[in-house]
């Protein structure tokens, strides 16, 4: 009986504790976001209370921005180990809708991705691909005009931060959806660089201006 006791107690703890954690992580991330996109407007579900959020952004030149931030059950100590030997991570995506259609798909993807079974390019087959290391860590590069994979390469390497890279997992500009993308890991001001990036690569598009890094197809 005293055994059931006291692991009930330690359960409640690391229940207590993960909790406090996760909503530590929430938090930072959404004030992140909000200081990269300046929303006029926002609005917040939580998922689960505990385990992350969905995010919609009212922001100027911009159709509409939403986030997402997924996180471990860290309030589920039992569970917890299962999540990690399945691979799951804390995670937050960003995506910004342009109000305009650009020219070019291209990808900047954490090589790891390509072994889940629910990631998948449409059309992938039909890129450019490129594998390129920087900031200490491999990419693969892929896009449907060539000289976009120099882009995606100068892009990279003028990334403002060394944390960015670290946490870099998929970086997409998809036309079709009129969509500017990241999926980056939430350490400490990852998101927020993410976003930075992503919001001056949109209004570069939005403005007509063109894309210092991302060259209009001619």
């Amino acid at each position: 009986m005293a055994g059931l006791v006291l692991g009930a107690a330690v359960l409640g703890v690391l229940f207590f504790h993960g909790r406090r954690r996760n909503r530590s992580i929430a938090l930072r991330v959404s004030r992140e976001l909000e200081s990269a996109l300046a929303p006029g407007d926002c609005t917040y579900t939580w998922i689960g209370g505990l385990i992350g959020f969905h995010a919609r952004y009212a922001v100027d030149g911009l159709e509409k921005a939403r986030a997402t931030c997924t996180l471990l059950p860290r309030h589920a100590p039992l569970y917890l180990p299962v999540a990690l030997l399945l691979g799951r991570s804390d995670r937050a995506h960003v995506t910004l809708f342009l109000d305009r259609r650009f020219e070019g798909e291209a990808h900047v993807v954490d090589p790891s991705l390509l072994r889940s079974p629910v990631f998948e390019i449409d059309g992938r087959e039909a890129m450019h691909e490129r594998r390129v290391a920087v900031g200490g860590r491999r990419f693969l590069l892929l896009a449907t005009r060539e000289p976009h994979l120099d882009a995606l390469e100068a892009l990279l390497g003028s990334a403002p931060s060394a944390g960015l890279l670290t946490s870099l997992r998929h970086l997409a500009f998809v036309p079709e959806l009129c969509t500017l993308y990241a999926q980056v890991v939430p350490a400490p001001g990852a998101v927020e660089t993410a976003a930075r990036m992503l919001m001056k690569e949109g209004r570069e598009f939005v403005s007509g201006a063109g894309s210092s890094h991302l060259p209009r197809e001619r």
